[in-house]
């Protein structure tokens, strides 16, 4: 009985976010891609090397480019990964960690994006950053989701 309602609950709660990611992606994949990304590359440009800001808007980018160039996304989000770690920010490693996992999943590489997402889970949890927590349960449905393991 106990695993049936736990079995009920992690399908309500992975249908509920996949409802959410789709609503989200409408949204977002309705602004202009170009002109966001190419106003983050002149900021990033002038941001100090090896810096929390510099951090953000790495992130930013890997965010701005995912529904359209998972290559970019994930490039932009493993130098944002390198730098959060290098300097010390957990908040925008934990965040660079999510935009690898969600350009992996972008690519198909579902098995990749599992484990990046497990491992960046107690990241946010850490922090805590319940927005972070949120988004990393949500791609977990999304995931399961496709691979149809709900």
């Amino acid at each position: 009985m106990f695993h049936q309602f736990v079995r009920w609950g992690v399908s309500f709660i992975v249908h509920s976010f996949f409802t959410m990611s789709l609503f989200s992606q409408v949204q977002e994949g309705s602004t202009n891609t170009h002109a966001v990304t190419d106003s983050l590359r002149s900021k990033l440009a002038f941001t100090q090397p090896n810096s929390f800001e510099r951090v953000k808007f790495l992130n930013s980018l890997a965010k701005a480019y995912r529904y359209n160039s998972t290559d970019s996304s994930l490039y932009f989000a493993n130098e944002a990964f390198q730098m959060a770690s290098s300097i010390g920010d957990k908040s925008g490693k934990a965040w660079a960690a999510y935009h690898q996992s969600y350009a992996l999943y972008g690519q198909g590489r579902y098995d990749l994006a599992m484990e990046k997402l497990v491992a960046t889970l107690p990241e946010f949890e850490s922090i805590p950053d319940t927005s972070g927590i949120a988004s990393v349960l949500n791609e977990v449905g999304n995931i399961f989701k496709r691979q149809n393991r709900f």
